[in-house]
């Protein structure tokens, strides 16, 4: 079970099952704003972009274009932030502008529902007006969380930018990745959480004791190798497999871009 506690008014602390502390830094309200403003000018600009491609079929029909476009709205209204943060790991376009993002009060990537719930009662936290529900429940809940978190379960935090291991370190093992090719095929399949969580432990290995480093990378790499059916040879310990599938991930990237 992995617990959380208020340490003050701006930090969050997580103790996971191996009793390693994670701080969390929840955003503020002004952030918050910002970001939701942004959002809105994406929002408008979306809208006026299904205008822009439904006009010609105003030529044809103004009541069907009429009604695309009421469609159009309800989906981008309703939707932009939902799928935003869903797909894109807690961030719409206006929180990763602002460097925050969606989070489990357990620190972990929100599911497709947590998302829904709390953008769906953005309505009740909008109500009188100008957010006058969510400003009230942020500034009175100790982690900020307006109604639609605490119904999804999720707390909105600023995004602490981890440094990668030393670049001395992941270049030796990208040249010594072209022996196994095999971890370079795993990292081109890993899923969003998989992903999260080798690059997690891969820049935070130097920050955890011994003894929780040593086990939580046995913990990854035996999955890894039951999922991929990747048999892992005496040579190499559990830390390197998972170090060098984070190799294989920091090569795909320039072919991704």
């Amino acid at each position: 079970m992995i617990k959380g506690g208020v340490l003050s008014s701006a930090v969050y602390e997580i103790e996971t099952p191996e009793n390693v502390r994670f701080r969390l830094e929840r955003a503020g309200i002004s952030s918050r704003a910002f970001a939701w403003a942004i959002d809105v000018a994406m929002m408008a600009c979306l809208l006026q972009l299904s205008s822009m491609l439904l006009a010609p079929l105003q030529w044809l029909s103004e009541s069907a274009a009429s009604a695309v476009l009421l469609v159009a709205a309800f989906l981008v209204q309703w939707w932009y932030s939902a799928l935003c943060e869903w797909w894109f790991a807690g961030r719409t376009c206006g929180k990763w502008l602002t460097g925050i993002a969606v989070r489990t009060q357990t620190g972990l990537r929100i599911t497709f529902v947590q998302s829904l719930v709390r953008n769906l009662l953005r309505i009740v936290d909008l109500l009188p007006g100008a957010y006058g529900v969510g400003a009230l429940c942020c500034g009175l809940d100790p982690l900020g969380r307006r109604l639609g978190d605490l119904a999804a379960g999720t707390v909105v935090v600023r995004e602490r930018r981890l440094s990668a291991p030393a670049p001395r370190l992941l270049g030796q093992l990208q040249l010594d990745l072209d022996l196994h090719p095999e971890l370079l095929e795993i990292a081109q399949r890993l899923n969003p959480y998989e992903r999260d969580a080798v690059q997690t432990l891969a820049v935070q290995r130097d920050r955890m004791p011994l003894a929780v480093r040593i086990e939580s990378f046995e913990r990854l790499s035996s999955h890894l190798g039951e999922r991929f059916g990747f048999e892992r040879p005496p040579h190499l310990s559990p830390e390197k497999v998972v170090l060098y599938v984070f190799a294989g991930l920091a090569r795909r990237r320039p072919q991704e871009s």
